[in-house]
């Protein structure tokens, strides 16, 4: 069958109905215990469906127009999302609000969670046959994109709960509350993603998926670091590999054993390597070379600067592999040498621009002098034999002199 423009298998367009039966049974058994709010969001979802109003039975309730159209009841999530962008900006009372915004999560917290429950009990009676698989892609009802979509329409719930109702909260209990529930409409956003890219065969369609659940991804465990919640964050990062919030939650918590667990037990995905280059890209190079490291962890992290050789001198030096370190400062001033060689101005370029490089020049030759002077130090500091080493101080001592001839 054809949904739009998404081809999927008639089986999951039959368990999709058998999914929004449970939505429907589960949304009307909680309709009593938060009357006020379900009953607002039928009637702001029968305006938005713009359903003409019967004058011959006035016995009808918006609630009977709304539940004859089970195959539509996801659009009670939009009618949740108004109330509560209203609730948020208007004149409510801001217990009232607090209280609103509550009871809709609630509400959809427990249809999701029902759907969830017989998607999974029903998967293999469902499931399209192995031979055919590849030629369908599966997107949840409970996650289409777009303006009106679940899964847009979750993403605000989210944010608009964790900025602008959370402040509002001045219980404890109630404020965790929140971030439970905020923690949970992440989990069904990306879980949704994941749903949908177990079964995306095609490889240019599966890269901008995944460009979209990367971004939502980040968006929704950094919001919650952005509030502190950092349990709640780590939990959604560990499930869904974010592996830039696990990294982000250590650094602000100051929890190196925490991080090493993550090295260990991410093992598979390389996420030490990670890790450096995290502190790479952050500009904390200091902190990363001063990290206890020991055994294997301090070999991979050799072997990561091996990329770095403007790091790896001194992680190098700080290991004691002095000869190691003398060929490291001497390749970088080498490269600094020809860099001075590279910038030749022609003759006509006017005087400003030559005292630039002049300048620039004189920087490059005073640090060649540097990671030379370091170089000499590393070998002396060598168990290299003597010969070695006199011959090596010499070579350096030699182009010391050369690029001292060169500044003058």
């Amino acid at each position: 069958m054809s949904t739009g423009e998404l081809v999927t298998a008639t089986t999951l367009v039959l368990s999709e109905h058998v999914e929004k039966t449970a939505a429907t049974i589960t949304l009307r058994t909680v309709h009593a215990q938060h009357q006020n709010v379900v009953d607002e969001a039928i009637r702001e979802t029968l305006k938005i469906r713009k359903t003409p109003q019967p004058q011959v039975d006035e016995s009808l309730t918006p609630q009977d127009f709304f539940y004859r159209e089970i195959s539509r009841l996801e659009e009670i999530v939009n009618g949740f999302q108004l109330i509560s962008e209203r609730a948020t900006g208007g004149s409510w009372a801001p217990r009232e609000v607090v209280a609103a915004v509550h009871s809709m999560n609630a509400v959809i917290l427990t249809v999701l969670k029902e759907v969830t429950r017989v998607r999974a009990l029903k998967k293999e009676e469902f499931c399209p046959p192995k031979a055919l698989m590849q030629r369908f892609e599966y997107l949840p009802w409970t996650s289409l994109p777009g303006p009106q979509g679940i899964r847009t329409l979750l993403m605000r719930q989210f944010h608009l709960s964790l900025t602008k109702v959370v402040p509002l909260v001045e219980d404890a209990g109630k404020k965790e509350e929140f971030y439970q529930q905020c923690t949970e409409l992440a989990d069904f956003v990306l879980d949704g993603y994941k749903c949908q890219l177990d079964t995306v065969w095609n490889n240019e369609r599966q890269k901008s998926i995944l460009k979209m659940y990367e971004k939502d991804r980040s968006d929704l465990t950094m919001a919650l670091i952005a509030a502190k919640c950092y349990e709640e964050a780590a939990s959604i990062a560990e499930k869904y590999l974010e592996f830039n919030a696990l990294v982000k939650i250590c650094e602000l918590t100051n929890d190196t054993e925490k991080l090493e667990h993550y090295m260990d037990f991410f093992a598979d995905q390389n996420f030490s390597n990670f890790v450096f280059d995290w502190h790479v890209r952050e500009g904390k190079q200091a902190r990363l070379l001063s990290q206890n490291y020991s055994g294997q962890r301090n070999k991979q992290l050799g072997n990561y600067l091996k990329g770095h050789s403007e790091l790896s001198w001194m992680h190098e030096i700080e290991t004691n592999r002095f000869s190691d370190a003398v060929n490291t400062l001497k390749n970088l001033a080498y490269n600094e040498t020809e860099n001075i060689a590279t910038k030749k101005v022609n003759q006509q370029i006017n005087q400003a621009f030559l005292t630039c490089k002049l300048y620039l020049t004189f920087f490059f030759v005073s640090l060649s002098q540097t990671l030379l002077s370091i170089a000499k130090l590393s070998m002396l500091a060598s168990d290299e034999p003597s010969e070695a080493t006199e011959h090596g101080i010499r070579t350096i001592e030699y182009d010391l002199n050369l690029i001292s001839a060169q500044e003058q």
